[in-house]
């Protein structure tokens, strides 16, 4: 019987797999059949490639980054790429669809995960906003001094901040 369970639960990953890819290869279809490739081979003149370069490496250093702080907050014992490769899907599926769409991929996949039930997915991703939204507000006070002497910047500044320490103090309330 628990070999019938584990080849039901192969399937079922395998199943997952190929769904996931399916969708993977739809967006990107989707979004070069949105694309006007003589603007975009007209681009390629423009890029920067250091730039570009840079882009990436902040992007792969930051998903690594999100990977560890939810496999530490939730207590997983889920492997880190596993957590790494769901963390990905979600940046995609933020990035083409939309952020709800890439919360909701991150809670069902985490929910998929034995030990990590839905509501903890669902903290987990919570808290790790609530530090993004600290960590932001603490670049944004550390640039008070430079932008002091623009007043117009400076207002915005403030109304971000404290919009930010708000929605902060509401969750800790909450």
């Amino acid at each position: 019987m628990e070999n019938t369970n584990r080849t039901i639960g192969a399937a079922r990953s395998g199943i997952w797999d190929i769904l996931k890819i399916i969708l993977a290869v739809g967006l990107i279809a989707y979004v070069f059949s949105q694309m006007d490739f003589s603007e975009l081979l007209g681009m390629t003149k423009r890029l920067s490639w250091s730039w570009l370069l840079l882009n990436f490496l902040l992007f792969a250093a930051l998903s690594m980054l999100k990977a560890v702080q939810y496999r530490h907050i939730t207590g997983s014992r889920t492997g880190y790429f596993r957590v790494l490769g769901i963390v990905l899907v979600q940046n995609a599926v933020t990035n083409f669809v939309a952020s709800s769409a890439g919360i909701a991929a991150y809670v069902s996949m985490m929910g998929a995960e034995k030990e990590i039930r839905h509501a903890r997915a669902t903290v987990s991703f919570l808290v790790v906003k609530m530090t993004d939204l600290m960590a932001i507000l603490v670049l944004m006070t550390a640039l008070y001094a430079w932008l002091k002497p623009i007043p117009a910047v400076l207002g915005r500044v403030y109304l971000v901040a404290s919009g930010i320490a708000l929605l902060i103090l509401f969750f800790f309330f909450a």
